[in-house]
């Protein structure tokens, strides 16, 4: 697996593929401001204005125009997901 690393002494708001809504990832950057996405979450990240720091997966639910637009978001791949 690969080596990742993702560090904030103010903190780390990680968000998935599931319901989101503007409201939660406000209040959650307000409490933890590095924003970090799994795979398809980026999306919903990126939706609301948000482009992540880091997106972490295989990658088979992101968007691949969505990835486009992220142009200062580092990806890493991690195959063995399952």
């Amino acid at each position: 697996m690969n080596d990742v690393n993702v560090q904030s002494p103010d903190g780390v708001t990680l968000v998935g593929a599931g319901d989101l809504t503007p409201g939660n990832l406000s209040d959650a950057l307000a409490r933890a401001p590095v924003l970090v996405a799994a795979d398809g979450g980026a999306n919903h990240c990126a939706q609301h204005g948000h482009a992540p720091h880091t997106v972490i997966g295989d990658f088979d639910s992101l968007d691949p125009e969505m990835r486009k637009t992220l142009s200062s978001t580092r990806f890493v791949h991690v195959a063995e997901q399952d």
